[in-house]
């Protein structure tokens, strides 16, 4: 139901809501606490140049250079998010996690082409 100038209905909840003290103080807390929250993909991509050695120790540099510049990336994501700078580290961060994702399906490429899934089992058994 609207008024006579076409607004559209009031709903008195929302109108409490914009007027509690409490609510309006938090909502700052919650946008900074959000902030700071800064993935920077270090340790994944780390990882997966550790898989890489593990697979292929001599042209790990080969088979994971995208993992080299994430972590590149995640390193300075994590040093802006260290200073406060935290625009500048989820900038960083999304292209460590761009790099890591990438990385990550173009090894998994290379693992199904170069093993078949037969002897990537039995690979993996030997590790056990």
């Amino acid at each position: 139901m609207s008024n006579e100038n076409g607004d559209a209905p009031k709903v008195e909840g929302a109108e409490i809501a914009r007027t509690d003290g409490q609510a309006e103080s938090a909502e700052p807390d919650r946008a900074a606490e959000k902030e700071k929250r800064v993935a920077p993909y270090l340790f994944p991509n780390v990882l997966l140049i550790a898989v890489a050695m593990v697979m292929w120790v001599r042209a790990v540099h080969l088979y994971a250079p995208l993992s080299f510049a994430g972590v590149f990336f995640a390193a300075i994501s994590w040093s802006y998010n260290g200073v406060g700078d935290y625009k500048n580290a989820a900038r960083n961060a999304r292209v460590a996690r761009v790099l890591f994702w990438t990385n990550f399906i173009w090894l998994a490429a290379l693992m199904v082409m170069f093993y078949r899934p037969v002897e990537l089992l039995t690979w993996v058994e030997s590790l056990l």
